[in-house]
Parts: structure tokens; C-alpha cells; sequence
């Protein structure tokens, strides 16, 4: 199996993805024995939404991080209140996310050794081990090789095995809906896409989200936040089949945009897919960024439609509101395909993606260090 997983951290870089043997294949108009592969076609986009220091009363970098990669996903939304106990609210979810793409990429590899060291981890917790729990696993893995402080929300989303389920682990308010073409046809005769599956929003109360956190100046150690993960974590395991669409995203994705709106973009983009379950007429990239600006626009003043954070918040505190929440804003789309041959991957970088040629080489990705230049996480407003 091969893997290959770059960590993005909100940049702008498609991604091409690995492989697992499966099945049979009647391909070419005949009947072969042909090697299928499962894998994620992924894109990410994430930008600070233009009005959030007016909103938040001060001036913060984005702190939403994102990796995606051939079999795996991940979003993580720092909380920005850390700043006024003067720590950088983007570092914490950057590093985390760093190495969820590290664990994610040896968990592909080399699943039986992943699975020995996460097994060992858990025994030191006094926790019990689940090794179908692979998101999950991962997380934890990254939570323990944690150095900066801060605290974050958490998204993990990885493919097992043999490519036919999604195991997903969610602590906190960083969601992901799996939307899926049906048979049926809409009232304009486009294909009818339906949400065949949703995390659920882990918080306190309305407003306060589960989060892994390390603030200074005695953070807790690493076996008491894999405590919290291992009892409060949501972890879900679901069957996919080529075509699936994963939308997965912060909460200034899903604040701002209904359910219902995500899906009337996949059937207005990319109504139908291939034979490999790839969209047609439209991208990975279109789609991310027909999303993301869906959101910005919703939170934007003079905004006058309901919106879920409205919704929310007339439901819980009764305010009778419209319009969105400005955030940093952050969506992952990836699409589950199939392909009958290996492809040849050039992982790609911008200046705003993790890229250390020597951690690469040496295996072991680490936090990007503090004000490394040509490193950028999330782009600028706009």
C-alpha cells in the first residue's frame, strides 16, 4: 500500500491519493481480474472571514488548520481567546494537525506496528484499546507528541484498510456530512444527493465546544487529554462506495450554511459522477471554493437569511437574529473513488503548506518552528 500525506494547514493544494486492494473489476468491455483502489480525491480551502476583528474585537491570524491526503482528513479550529493570555491560537491546531498527517501516513504503511505503538499508549492510559477505532488512534498519537499551547477542536477522518468504510473521530464542533447520489431525480431532472451520514457537534453547552487544550503554565499531561478523547470523542464508523462526497469543515462552515445548501451545490456543480466515482463538470477545488465563499457571504453584515448559528441561537438564548457568524473558515471535499491502476503522485506544496525536506526524509514531520518564513497558514483576508 502506498501513502503519501501532506499536511495543508489552510492552503490551497489538491491532493491524489493512495490505494487499497479490494475486488474485482469488469473493465474495458471485458472481464479481467483487475486490481481496484480505493482512495480520496481531496481539496481543502480556509480563510478568516474579512469582518472577524470587528466581530471578535481584536486582531488574530487564522487559526483553523487542515490536512488532507489519499486516505485521510483532519480540521482543527483553534480557539482564539488563547491570545489574550498571550499565546498564538494558531499553533496548537497546526501542530496537531501536523502530526495527524504523520500518524495518519504510518498508520497506511504499516498498520500492524501503528496499531502495536497506539495499543501501548492506551495500556499506559489504563484505557481500553479499539484498533477498528483508527481516527481515533490517530488522534490520540498526535495529542501525546504535543509541545504548543493553546486549545483547539478536532476532525479526524481516515479510511480503513480495504477502502470500504470511513472511521471518524470528533471531539468538539469541526463537523462532516457524507452526501451520496441516489437513484431518484430532482423537479429539473438532476440526480438527487441525499446526507446518508453526519458527526454530532460535541459540546458542553451551545457555544462552548469540547477541545483538546494545553494552556500555560502547567498544561495537563498528554494521558489526561487521551482520558477525555477516549471517553467524550465521537467515534463513528460508516460504509462508503465510490461517489461518496465528504464535506467536512469548522464551524464557520456549518454556522453559515444549511445542510441542504451543501447538497444543492453538489447537485448544481457536479450533478453525476464517473465510472470511478470522480465528479463530472466540475472539481474538487470548484466545489471547496463555492463552499467556502457560500459561508463568507452568509456572515457578512447585511446579510438579511436565517442561518444555523441564528437558528441556534433563537432556539437556546432566544435572540431573534439573522445572518452568519464570522470565523475563520475552513472546508475539506473529498470525493471516494476507485481507479484500476496505480497513478503516479507528485505530492504538490505552496508556501502556505507544511514542506521540511529533512523531516520528510527523516519520517517524522514535527511542528513547523514558530515564524518560519515561506510558512503560512490560512490565507489572508480579503
Amino acid at each position: 500500500i502506498l501513502a503519501q500525506v501532506s499536511v495543508l494547514c489552510g492552503s490551497s493544494v489538491p491532493q491524489l491519493v493512495c490505494s487499497f486492494d479490494t475486488a474485482m473489476n469488469i473493465f474495458g468491455g471485458c472481464s479481467q481480474n483487475v486490481t481496484l483502489h480505493t482512495k480520496l480525491l481531496a481539496h481543502g480551502e480556509s480563510l478568516q472571514h474579512p469582518n472577524v476583528a470587528e466581530y471578535k474585537k481584536e486582531n488574530v491570524r487564522n487559526a483553523d488548520a487542515f490536512f488532507t491526503s489519499d486516505v485521510a482528513l483532519g480540521v482543527a479550529d483553534g480557539v482564539s481567546q488563547v491570545s489574550k493570555e498571550g499565546v498564538d491560537p494558531s499553533r496548537l491546531p497546526r501542530e496537531l494537525m501536523t502530526y495527524c498527517k504523520k500518524y495518519a501516513k504510518l498508520c497506511d504503511d504499516d498498520p500492524n506496528q501503528f496499531d502495536q505503538d497506539a495499543e501501548a499508549l492506551f495500556d499506559e492510559c489504563n484505557e481500553e484499546f479499539d484498533c477498528d477505532k483508527i481516527a481515533l488512534n490517530i488522534l490520540c498519537r498526535s495529542v501525546e507528541q504535543l509541545k504548543q499551547h493553546g486549545a483547539c477542536t478536532a476532525l479526524v477522518m481516515t479510511l480503513n484498510e480495504d477502502g470500504s468504510e470511513l472511521d471518524v473521530c470528533c471531539c468538539g464542533d469541526s463537523q462532516a456530512i457524507i452526501v451520496r447520489k441516489t437513484d431518484d431525480f430532482g423537479g429539473f431532472g438532476k440526480p438527487y444527493w441525499k446526507v446518508v451520514f453526519r458527526t454530532e457537534v460535541q459540546q458542553h453547552k451551545f457555544g462552548m465546544p469540547y477541545q483538546i487544550h494545553r494552556m500555560p503554565p502547567t498544561p495537563p499531561p498528554a494521558t489526561v487529554v487521551i482520558d477525555f478523547l477516549a471517553a467524550k470523542a465521537d467515534s463513528q464508523r460508516f460504509q462508503v462506495r465510490p461517489g461518496d462526497v465528504i464535506i467536512a469543515g469548522s464551524d464557520g462552515i456549518f454556522d453559515n450554511v444549511f445542510e441542504e445548501d451543501l447538497v444543492g451545490i453538489i447537485e448544481d456543480c457536479a450533478p453525476n459522477v464517473d465510472s470511478y466515482g470522480r465528479p463530472v463538470g466540475s472539481t474538487v477545488e470548484t466545489l471547496s471554493k463555492e463552499i467556502l465563499d457560500m459561508a463568507i457571504q452568509a456572515a457578512k453584515p447585511g446579510y438579511d437569511q436565517a442561518t444555523p448559528f441564528s437558528e441556534k441561537l433563537a432556539e437556546v438564548e432566544n435572540k431573534k437574529i439573522v445572518g452568519g457568524h464570522p470565523d475563520d473558515t475552513t472546508v475539506c471535499v473529498a470525493y471516494v473513488i476507485s481507479t484500476s491502476r496505480s497513478e503516479d503522485r507528485t505530492d504538490m506544496y505552496s508556501e502556505s503548506s507544511y514542506d521540511s525536506q529533512e523531516a520528510d526524509n527523516a519520517g517524522r514531520p514535527g511542528p513547523p518552528p514558530p515564524g518560519q518564513p515561506g510558512v503560512q497558514y490560512g490565507r489572508p483576508m480579503r
